[in-house]
């Protein structure tokens, strides 16, 4: 599910938080997690 949300932020698109505020916010939260930042830095090489 993480790269669902991930690839478009990179792309500088963004869940709307007035509609969807949860999500926003989960969304906004998972690239700080451990696990996720692991993952991203390795992809980065």
């Amino acid at each position: 599910m993480t790269t669902g949300f991930h690839n478009p932020r990179l792309a500088g698109e963004a869940v709307d938080a007035a509609r969807w505020p949860r999500l926003a916010a989960s969304v906004a939260a998972t690239p700080e997690r451990p696990s996720v930042r692991t993952a991203i830095a390795a992809r980065r090489g």
